[in-house]
C-alpha cells in the first residue's frame, strides 16, 4: 500500500506547541534479539563485568516484577544494566575512552553525530536474549538513517573519532561482538542486517506539557515515523499503529506523556520542565524496557520453539515429549495477561498493543497446535510400536504352543496306556467344566 502523506496545515494548536517540540531532546533503545544454545549463556561474564537488576518499578504488578526475579518462584528470565563505560570497554576491538569518542552516522547527503549511553542486557530461559543499546541523539533524522524503518539496509555508514583520527566501524558487528561474550549469537543469522529486526523505543523529551490530545497525536506519531516535529504528516498506510496518552492533570488539564505503538517501534515523547533526558532514559530503562522486553520474550519464543519444531525428527520421541513440557511450562508461567501486568490501565494498554501487534496470541496458539500434532503422531508411532510388540508376542506363543504340542505328541506316541488313559481323563474333566460353567451362565 502506498504512503498517503498529508499536511496539518491550519492547526493552530499545533503551532503553538512548535517552539517547545522544537527543543525536544532524543533517545532511543535499539532492541535487537539474539538466541543461545542450552546452557551456553555466560552468566558469570554478565554478572562480573555488568549490574545485575531484579525489575521494581511500580508500573508492574508483582506477579510480573517477579518473572524477571532471580529469586521469583516464577522466573523465566534475568536482567543487567549495562553502564557505557563497560560498553565502551566490552564491545569495540579497542577498549574506547567515551570521553574522547564522538560517533557519526554518515550517508551520502550528510553527516549526523549520536553517542552511546548506559544499555541493557535481558536474557531468558527459553533461549532467547535481547541487547537494548542505548544511543541519543540532537535530530530524529539520526535515528531514521542508523535504523531505516521498513528497508532492508542501514541507511547509515558509521565512523567515529577519538584523538589519533576518524575511524570507520560496523555497529552490527560491535553489537555482535559483545553479544558473543555472553555467549550469544544473532537471532537470524542469514540476515545481513541486524537492524531489520530491531525494535526501537524512542524518547523524546521537551519542556510543556500538552493541552490537546490531538497534538499530543500527532507529535508522538512523527516521532514514530523519524520525521521533525516541524512536519506534522499522516500516514493513511500505516493501519498496525495504537495511541495511548497518560491521564490529563485534574489542575491544568493537561497531558504529560503519549506513546505511538507499532509491531516495531514504541515512540515515547514525555514533558519534563527539566528537560533531563538522561533521568528519562534511566526511568525508560527501568520502566519502560521491561515491558516491551516481556512482550518480546513471548513472541520470540515463539519463533524459537517454531525453529526446534521444523528441526525435529519425528522418531525422537523423547524430544517431542520435552518440547510438549516446556510448551506447557511457556503457556503456565512465561506468558501473563494484560489484565495482570499492570495496576496501570495506560501500561496495561501498552502491553496489550504490544502483543496485539506482534501476533503473540496467534503465535502460541501456532506453536500449540503444531505441537499436538506431533503429540498425535507420537501416540500413533507408539501404538503401532505397541501393535508390533503383540504381534511378536503372539508369533512366540504360536510357535511355542506348536512346540508344545509336537512335544506331547512325542511323549504319547512313545508312552504306554496308562498315560492315554491320563490324557483322555483330563480332557474329559475339562469338557465337563466347560458345559458346566456354561450351563449355569445360561441358568
Amino acid at each position: 500500500m502506498t504512503a498517503d502523506f498529508k499536511m496539518n496545515e491550519n492547526n493552530e494548536l499545533y503551532s503553538a506547541m512548535l517552539p517547545a517540540l522544537k527543543q525536544a531532546q532524543f533517545g532511543s533503545f535499539l532492541i535487537l534479539p539474539f538466541q543461545f544454545e542450552e546452557n551456553g549463556f555466560n552468566s558469570i561474564w554478565a554478572d562480573t563485568n555488568l549490574v545485575p537488576k531484579n525489575i521494581t518499578t511500580v508500573d508492574l504488578n508483582e506477579i510480573a516484577r517477579s518473572m524477571m526475579s532471580k529469586d521469583g518462584h516464577m522466573s523465566i528470565g534475568s536482567c543487567w544494566m549495562v553502564p557505557r563505560d563497560v560498553l565502551f570497554r566490552e564491545m569495540a576491538d579497542v577498549p574506547l575512552s567515551g570521553k574522547q569518542v564522538s560517533f557519526r552516522a554518515d550517508t551520502d547527503s550528510c553527516s549526523r553525530s549520536f553517542s552511546l549511553t548506559d544499555s541493557w542486557l535481558y536474557m531468558f530461559h527459553s533461549q532467547v536474549a535481547f541487547f537494548a543499546l542505548g544511543i541519543v541523539f540532537d535530530e530524529i533524522e539520526t535515528l531514521a538513517d542508523i535504523v531505516n524503518l521498513g528497508g532492508v539496509s542501514s541507511r547509515a555508514a558509521f565512523s567515529y573519532e577519538d584523538e589519533n583520527g576518524r575511524h570507520a566501524f560496523s555497529l552490527a558487528a560491535w553489537i555482535e561482538q559483545f553479544a558473543s561474550k555472553a555467549g550469544l549469537q544473532p537471532f537470524f543469522s542469514s540476515r545481513e542486517n541486524p537492524f531489520m529486526d530491531v525494535f526501537t523505543e524512542t524518547l523524546a523529551v521537551i519542556p510543556e506539557r500538552f493541552t490537546d490530545m490531538a497534538v499530543m497525536r500527532q507529535a508522538a506519531f512523527n516521532l514514530h515515523l523519524m520525521i521533525p516535529f516541524t512536519k506534522p504528516v499522516t500516514d493513511n498506510s500505516e493501519e498496525d499503529v495504537r495511541f495511548i496518552y497518560a491521564k490529563a492533570d485534574e489542575i491544568s488539564q493537561t497531558y504529560r506523556w503519549a506513546t505511538c505503538i507499532t509491531s516495531q517501534t514504541e515512540s515515547y515523547i514525555v514533558a519534563d520542565p527539566e528537560m533531563d533526558l538522561g533521568k528519562q532514559l534511566e526511568v525508560r530503562g527501568r520502566a519502560g524496557l521491561p515491558v516491551v522486553m516481556l512482550a518480546l520474550y513471548e513472541k520470540y519464543t515463539c519463533l524459537h520453539y517454531t525453529d526446534v519444531i521444523a528441526g525435529t525428527d519425528l522418531r525422537h520421541l523423547k524430544r517431542i515429549q520435552r518440547l510438549k513440557r516446556e510448551m506447557l511450562e511457556f503457556q503456565a508461567y512465561g506468558t501473563i495477561a494484560p489484565a495482570n501486568f499492570s495496576r496501570w490501565y495506560n501500561i496495561r494498554l501498552i502491553y496489550s498493543a504490544l502483543l496485539e501487534l506482534n501476533g503473540v496470541p496467534e503465535a502460541i496458539a501456532d506453536v500449540d497446535h503444531k505441537i499436538n500434532i506431533l503429540s498425535e503422531y507420537q501416540r500413533e508411532l507408539e501404538s503401532r510400536r505397541a501393535d508390533l510388540l503383540t504381534n511378536l508376542i503372539t508369533a512366540f506363543g504360536i510357535v511355542s504352543i506348536l512346540a508344545s504340542v509336537l512335544t506331547i505328541i512325542q511323549i504319547l506316541l512313545g508312552g504306554d496306556y496308562a498315560l492315554w488313559n491320563a490324557l483322555i481323563l483330563t480332557v474329559v474333566v475339562m469338557c465337563l467344566v466347560f458345559f458346566l460353567a456354561l450351563f449355569h451362565r445360561r441358568n
